[in-house]
Protein backbone atom coordinates (compact mmCIF):
# COMPACT_ATOMS: atom_id res chain seq x y z
CA UNK A 1 0.00 0.00 0.00
CA UNK A 2 0.82 3.58 -1.40
CA UNK A 3 0.66 5.85 1.71
CA UNK A 4 0.41 9.99 0.91
CA UNK A 5 0.61 12.75 3.36
CA UNK A 6 -0.31 16.05 2.18
CA UNK A 7 0.46 18.71 4.77
CA UNK A 8 -1.05 21.87 4.93
CA UNK A 9 -0.36 25.46 6.04
CA UNK A 10 -4.35 25.78 6.30
CA UNK A 11 -6.53 25.02 9.65
CA UNK A 12 -6.06 21.39 11.09
CA UNK A 13 -10.15 21.40 11.04
CA UNK A 14 -9.86 20.22 7.51
CA UNK A 15 -7.90 16.91 8.29
CA UNK A 16 -8.96 13.84 6.60
CA UNK A 17 -7.70 10.28 6.03
CA UNK A 18 -8.77 7.46 3.02
CA UNK A 19 -8.04 4.32 1.81
CA UNK A 20 -8.78 4.16 -2.33
CA UNK A 21 -7.61 1.94 -5.04
CA UNK A 22 -6.15 3.46 -8.23
CA UNK A 23 -5.48 1.32 -11.41
CA UNK A 24 -4.69 -1.81 -8.97
CA UNK A 25 -2.50 -0.25 -6.07
CA UNK A 26 -4.12 0.87 -3.18
CA UNK A 27 -3.47 4.04 -1.77
CA UNK A 28 -4.24 5.73 1.96
CA UNK A 29 -4.20 9.70 1.83
CA UNK A 30 -3.83 11.83 5.20
CA UNK A 31 -4.43 15.48 4.77
CA UNK A 32 -2.54 17.26 8.15
CA UNK A 33 -3.07 20.85 8.66
CA UNK A 34 -0.71 23.17 10.27
CA UNK A 35 -2.76 25.74 11.18
CA UNK A 36 -0.90 28.69 9.22
CA UNK A 37 2.19 28.33 11.58
CA UNK A 38 5.13 27.53 9.08
CA UNK A 39 7.27 26.13 12.21
CA UNK A 40 4.34 23.59 12.88
CA UNK A 41 3.94 22.57 9.04
CA UNK A 42 8.50 22.29 8.89
CA UNK A 43 7.86 19.94 12.02
CA UNK A 44 5.13 17.50 9.99
CA UNK A 45 6.60 17.72 7.31
CA UNK A 46 9.92 16.27 8.34
CA UNK A 47 7.70 13.41 11.12
CA UNK A 48 5.74 12.27 8.02
CA UNK A 49 7.99 11.78 5.50
CA UNK A 50 9.95 9.03 7.43
CA UNK A 51 6.50 7.07 6.63
CA UNK A 52 4.93 8.36 3.35
CA UNK A 53 5.86 6.97 0.14
CA UNK A 54 5.14 11.11 -0.98
CA UNK A 55 4.43 13.95 0.35
CA UNK A 56 2.05 17.20 -0.52
CA UNK A 57 2.56 20.43 0.49
CA UNK A 58 -0.80 22.89 0.62
CA UNK A 59 -2.17 26.11 1.32
CA UNK A 60 1.86 27.08 -0.81
CA UNK A 61 2.00 29.41 -3.50
CA UNK A 62 3.47 27.85 -6.99
CA UNK A 63 6.57 28.74 -8.38
CA UNK A 64 5.74 30.76 -11.42
CA UNK A 65 6.97 31.93 -14.99
CA UNK A 66 6.05 34.81 -15.99
CA UNK A 67 7.39 35.83 -19.95
CA UNK A 68 11.36 34.37 -19.36
CA UNK A 69 11.30 35.28 -15.72
CA UNK A 70 11.31 32.42 -12.77
CA UNK A 71 9.49 33.30 -10.02
CA UNK A 72 10.59 31.02 -7.08
CA UNK A 73 8.31 31.27 -3.87
CA UNK A 74 10.34 31.31 -0.89
CA UNK A 75 8.01 29.69 1.57
CA UNK A 76 7.22 26.64 -0.51
CA UNK A 77 11.22 26.09 -1.33
CA UNK A 78 11.69 26.40 2.53
CA UNK A 79 8.57 23.62 3.23
CA UNK A 80 10.03 21.70 -0.43
CA UNK A 81 13.83 21.39 0.92
CA UNK A 82 12.36 19.89 4.76
CA UNK A 83 11.71 17.02 2.71
CA UNK A 84 14.54 15.40 1.47
CA UNK A 85 13.63 11.24 1.68
CA UNK A 86 10.57 10.90 -0.61
CA UNK A 87 9.06 12.95 -3.69
CA UNK A 88 6.97 16.06 -2.54
CA UNK A 89 4.44 18.13 -4.76
CA UNK A 90 2.67 21.51 -4.63
CA UNK A 91 0.37 20.21 -7.86
CA UNK A 92 1.67 22.96 -9.40
CA UNK A 93 2.60 20.73 -12.58
CA UNK A 94 -0.74 18.70 -12.90
CA UNK A 95 -2.90 21.94 -12.16
CA UNK A 96 -1.24 23.58 -15.02
CA UNK A 97 -2.09 20.74 -17.40
CA UNK A 98 -5.39 20.35 -16.45
CA UNK A 99 -5.72 24.30 -16.36
CA UNK A 100 -4.93 24.46 -20.16
CA UNK A 101 -6.52 21.19 -21.13
CA UNK A 102 -9.76 22.63 -19.42
CA UNK A 103 -9.54 26.14 -21.21
CA UNK A 104 -9.16 24.16 -25.31
CA UNK A 105 -11.69 21.78 -23.98
CA UNK A 106 -14.58 24.67 -23.46
CA UNK A 107 -12.91 26.47 -25.92
CA UNK A 108 -13.87 23.96 -28.60
CA UNK A 109 -16.80 22.13 -27.06
CA UNK A 110 -18.98 25.40 -26.39
CA UNK A 111 -18.48 27.16 -29.53
CA UNK A 112 -15.78 30.05 -29.31
CA UNK A 113 -16.74 30.89 -25.59
CA UNK A 114 -13.25 32.49 -24.67
CA UNK A 115 -13.62 34.70 -27.92
CA UNK A 116 -13.47 37.92 -27.23
CA UNK A 117 -14.10 37.49 -23.94
CA UNK A 118 -13.39 40.40 -21.17
CA UNK A 119 -11.08 38.50 -18.20
CA UNK A 120 -9.75 39.69 -15.29
CA UNK A 121 -7.31 38.25 -13.37
CA UNK A 122 -6.71 39.03 -9.74
CA UNK A 123 -3.13 37.46 -10.14
CA UNK A 124 -1.60 37.36 -13.54
CA UNK A 125 1.29 35.92 -11.88
CA UNK A 126 -0.06 33.14 -10.26
CA UNK A 127 -2.12 32.31 -13.61
CA UNK A 128 0.01 33.60 -16.05
CA UNK A 129 -0.11 30.12 -18.30
CA UNK A 130 -3.45 30.23 -18.32
CA UNK A 131 -3.41 33.83 -19.20
CA UNK A 132 -1.30 33.01 -22.29
CA UNK A 133 -4.04 30.34 -23.15
CA UNK A 134 -6.61 32.63 -23.41
CA UNK A 135 -4.48 35.20 -25.31
CA UNK A 136 -5.15 33.43 -28.32
CA UNK A 137 -8.93 33.42 -27.85
CA UNK A 138 -9.14 36.96 -27.18
CA UNK A 139 -6.92 40.37 -26.08
CA UNK A 140 -9.43 41.49 -23.33
CA UNK A 141 -7.29 40.57 -20.87
CA UNK A 142 -6.45 42.71 -17.76
CA UNK A 143 -4.63 42.02 -14.61
CA UNK A 144 -5.18 43.49 -11.18
CA UNK A 145 -1.74 42.69 -10.08
CA UNK A 146 -0.43 45.79 -8.95
CA UNK A 147 -4.13 45.98 -7.23
CA UNK A 148 -4.66 43.52 -5.45
CA UNK A 149 -1.32 41.95 -4.33
CA UNK A 150 0.56 44.57 -3.94
CA UNK A 151 -1.99 47.93 -2.79
CA UNK A 152 -1.14 50.10 -6.01
CA UNK A 153 -4.30 51.44 -7.67
CA UNK A 154 -4.22 50.50 -11.32
CA UNK A 155 -5.05 47.45 -13.76
CA UNK A 156 -2.38 46.16 -16.27
CA UNK A 157 -4.04 46.28 -19.57
CA UNK A 158 -1.97 43.29 -21.54
CA UNK A 159 0.03 40.43 -21.28
CA UNK A 160 3.41 42.33 -22.04
CA UNK A 161 2.75 45.10 -19.30
CA UNK A 162 2.12 42.40 -17.12
CA UNK A 163 5.81 40.79 -18.00
CA UNK A 164 7.37 44.42 -17.82
CA UNK A 165 5.61 45.01 -14.34
CA UNK A 166 6.50 41.76 -12.72
CA UNK A 167 10.69 42.64 -14.06
CA UNK A 168 10.64 45.96 -12.38
CA UNK A 169 9.14 45.16 -8.65
CA UNK A 170 10.66 41.39 -8.76
CA UNK A 171 13.46 43.28 -6.08
CA UNK A 172 11.02 44.96 -3.91
CA UNK A 173 8.82 41.56 -4.07
CA UNK A 174 11.43 39.35 -3.16
CA UNK A 175 12.86 41.98 -0.17
CA UNK A 176 8.99 41.94 1.20
CA UNK A 177 8.73 38.52 1.02
CA UNK A 178 12.11 37.83 2.76
CA UNK A 179 11.21 40.22 5.20
CA UNK A 180 7.76 38.17 6.11
CA UNK A 181 9.37 35.11 6.47
CA UNK A 182 11.79 36.56 9.14
CA UNK A 183 8.86 37.07 10.95
CA UNK A 184 7.78 33.33 11.09
CA UNK A 185 4.66 33.14 12.49
CA UNK A 186 1.23 32.48 11.66
CA UNK A 187 -0.21 36.02 11.42
CA UNK A 188 3.01 36.95 9.34
CA UNK A 189 2.02 34.23 6.78
CA UNK A 190 -1.83 34.57 6.76
CA UNK A 191 -0.73 38.78 5.42
CA UNK A 192 1.30 37.66 3.55
CA UNK A 193 -1.21 34.95 1.62
CA UNK A 194 -3.69 37.44 1.24
CA UNK A 195 -1.51 39.76 -0.55
CA UNK A 196 -0.27 37.20 -2.98
CA UNK A 197 -3.27 35.20 -3.56
CA UNK A 198 -2.62 31.82 -1.90
CA UNK A 199 -4.82 29.27 -1.94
Amino acid sequence: MKRIVSVSLGSSAGDYESTSQFLGETFHVRRVGADWDVGKAEALLERHEQEADAIGIGMVQDHATVGTRSITDRLTSRLERKVTRVPATTGARLRTFFDEWAIRHVQREQGDYFTNARVLFLSGIANYRIASVLSEYTKNLRFADPAAVDGVPMVLGSLRSLETYVAATATWRARRESRALAEDGPRSWRGTATRSGRR
